[in-house]
């Protein structure tokens, strides 16, 4: 299920109109209006890195990746709401708006956690196919040439090529960004591909021997090992969704609660 997105902007007009409805002289009124003035200035510049977040975040949800440019711009956008966070959190809220403050902060927070996550996860699904596109053409080459049952040198050479392979891609794998939400999945994917190394290096030792028994248990072993295809690497980043989506769950409950206090301090700054 995709959750939406919300934006937090314009969330405070009600409560600015019936502050700025008192009396012109300096009242608790018109100073949670001019809080609100302060904020709404704010925040309301966070919507385009919202929105930007969000519909990212539908399109992997959709099984899609992120343009470079996008992700680019989606990197930038991380960067503008920190700084519009640290903004409003210099703001001095009335007493009375002091609630209402740390609403508008925690979904801000959130939205920065959201971005940053979808930064990550767009990132990451990027990355690791790419990475990961050598493993089935090095695999089928590796099984040709073994099956030609050549010199064991030659044999040996093959293995190694392979175990190259490997090696650069799990030294790229190392280099990535990991979103949390993907971490288990791809500390799993590494195991595996040391596994196959380890495999593939007891492989190469035993052809150089020219052990043809150790060589044919290593290669029943090895067939069984396999690795991840591309296709499963792509969806890697779709078995983090259930836990963003609940992310955006929390946020929405952030929102919902800014919502009651924005209708709290209406009622006592109008009683």
């Amino acid at each position: 299920m995709i959750v939406q997105v919300t934006l937090v902007t314009a969330l405070l007009v009600v409560v600015v109109c019936a502050a700025g409805c008192g009396s012109p002289e300096k009242s608790r009124r018109q100073a949670v209006a001019a809080y609100i003035e302060r904020a709404n200035t704010v925040q309301q510049r966070a919507a385009p890195a919202v929105r930007q977040a969000g519909a990212v975040y539908a399109e992997q949800a959709r099984g899609g990746l992120a343009p470079a440019r996008q992700l680019r711009e989606l990197r930038h956008a991380e960067a503008a709401l920190e700084g519009i966070r640290e903004e409003l959190d210099a703001l001095s809220p009335p007493p009375e708006a002091r609630r209402l403050h740390d609403g508008l902060l925690r979904v801000l927070d959130l939205d920065v956690a959201l971005t940053r996550q979808t930064v990550r996860l767009a990132s990451y699904a990027q990355g690791a196919p790419r990475i990961l596109e050598p493993l089935g053409p090095a695999g089928r080459r590796l099984d040709r040439r073994l099956k030609r049952q050549g010199a064991p040198e030659e044999q040996a050479a093959a293995i190694g090529a392979y175990e190259s392979t490997l090696d650069r891609m799990l030294r790229g794998l190392g280099r990535l960004e990991v979103p949390s939400v993907l971490r288990p999945t791809h500390e799993d994917q590494v195991r595996r591909l040391e596994r196959t190394r380890s495999l593939a290096r007891q492989l190469r030792r035993a052809a150089a021997a020219a052990d043809a028994g150790r060589l044919a248990r290593l290669l029943l072993r090895f067939g069984k090992a396999g690795g991840t295809s591309v296709l499963e690497e792509r969806k890697l980043a779709k078995r983090g969704l259930a836990s963003y989506a609940a992310q955006l769950r929390r946020l929405e409950s952030a929102q919902q609660r800014l919502v009651r206090e924005q209708i709290r301090l209406n009622r006592e700054i109008t009683a």
